[in-house]
């Protein structure tokens, strides 16, 4: 598994930006068709309302970069509302309304709600999940009140994916962020590993969308 690094935890969608022959050019919508580019009226127009839950019968993890648990969580809510529907160089974001933690180990909660985007990468219709301006506490019996986060620029956290024959669609967070705020004991970076199953909307593929024809 690859860990990226973040400067620091942040909410749904973004773009990708390719040109097909003169004039016209791609860009990621959501979309309730699994096609290629996605048909016209079938992308999901803002402002849409975005929920994932944690996968049944798995568990959210935060580890440090030695691969040892800090905090545990049986439950995890992200919910939000896209600010756009999608278009030429131009971001499908989804502003964060919750972001909950349940049966956790250590008292768990964010404490920031930024943003996520979604670039369309295909194939498969898979895309990136980026997130910014979000922070989540951990506090733990050894180390107090720790913050991990993201700030600005947005930064990848995983991948999210919605194929044929499968639905829901999933999110796959596997990504590294850094201490925000907290003693020295706290952990200077820790592994956010979860995967999660987009509830709303259904169906969700994440696709191309020709413009400019």
């Amino acid at each position: 598994m690859t860990y990226l690094k973040m400067p620091g935890l942040a909410a749904v969608a973004v773009m990708a930006l390719a040109l097909f022959g003169v004039g016209s050019a791609s860009a990621t919508v959501l979309c309730n068709a699994n096609e290629i580019p996605c048909p016209a009226a079938r992308d999901y127009i803002a402002p849409t309302g975005i929920v994932a839950t944690l996968e049944p019968k798995t568990s959210l993890l935060f580890k440090d970069t030695s691969g040892n648990t800090l905090d545990t969580c049986k439950g995890s809510t992200i919910e939000g509302e896209t600010e756009n529907t999608g278009g030429i160089i131009q971001a499908v974001i989804v502003k964060l309304a919750k972001l909950s933690f349940a049966e956790c180990i250590f008292p768990t909660s964010a404490g920031e709600l930024g943003k996520f985007e979604i670039k369309y990468i295909g194939p498969e219709t898979r895309g990136t999940f980026k997130a910014k301006n979000t922070k989540v506490t951990v506090n733990t019996v050894l180390t107090g009140s720790c913050v991990y986060g993201v700030g600005e620029p947005v930064i990848d956290i995983g991948t999210a994916k919605g194929k044929a024959g499968e639905t829901p669609a999933t999110l796959t967070v596997s990504s590294v962020v850094s201490k925000m705020e907290g003693g020295v004991v706290c952990p200077s970076d820790v592994v956010w590993e979860a995967s999660y199953l987009f509830t709303e909307p259904q169906p969700l593929y994440f696709k191309e969308k020709i413009e400019g024809e």
